[in-house]
């Protein structure tokens, strides 16, 4: 089983690999972080046939080895809390809110009321972790040089921590 955005096959990753004894009903549970707009896909090894030659004489006529799916469940998120952990360990108790897009009407995003405080503060606590010191304030200026830009250029407070030409969540 593979799972991903399936536009690429460098954009899958394999979730894992399942017997299913044949003629005995099977039921494989996993647990699996999917990002939105993220598929899972079945594939199928070791039967001898692949889907042109099932299509072919068309999945109504077809009698030869194959895998039948009765059902799929899909549950999510799965976080014992929210927001889970990672995301605190990154923006700390900055407020979320709504901020729907065509494509996603129930998405939200970190925001904040001081966005140049709140980004320095929140670039000194990540750098002092990723480098494994203490931050001087020249190794935080151009950072926050660049979140002030993107800001100034009226960027949203999370799109303006991303890297230019980015701003997805």
């Amino acid at each position: 089983m593979t799972a991903g955005t399936m536009q690429a096959v460098t954009e899958e990753r394999i979730v894992g690999y399942y017997d299913v004894p044949p003629g005995k009903p099977t039921v494989i549970e996993f647990v699996e972080k999917l990002d939105p707009k993220n598929t899972i896909r079945f594939v199928v090894d070791g039967l001898g046939v692949i889907p042109p030659q099932v299509e072919k004489v068309g999945a109504d006529k077809y009698t030869g080895p194959g895998l039948a799916l009765q059902w799929v469940e899909i549950e999510g998120p799965l976080h014992e809390t929210w927001p889970p952990p990672s995301h605190v360990r990154l923006f700390g108790d900055l407020k979320q809110a709504p901020v729907p897009t065509p494509e996603d009407k129930n998405r939200v995003e970190v925001v904040s009321k001081q966005p140049l405080v709140d980004a320095e503060k929140l670039l000194r606590d990540f750098m002092r972790r990723a480098f494994r010191r203490t931050v001087a304030d020249e190794e935080v200026k151009p950072v926050l040089a660049r979140v002030k830009a993107k800001l100034d250029a009226k960027a949203s407070f999370r799109a303006s921590d991303a890297p230019s030409g980015t701003s997805k969540c």
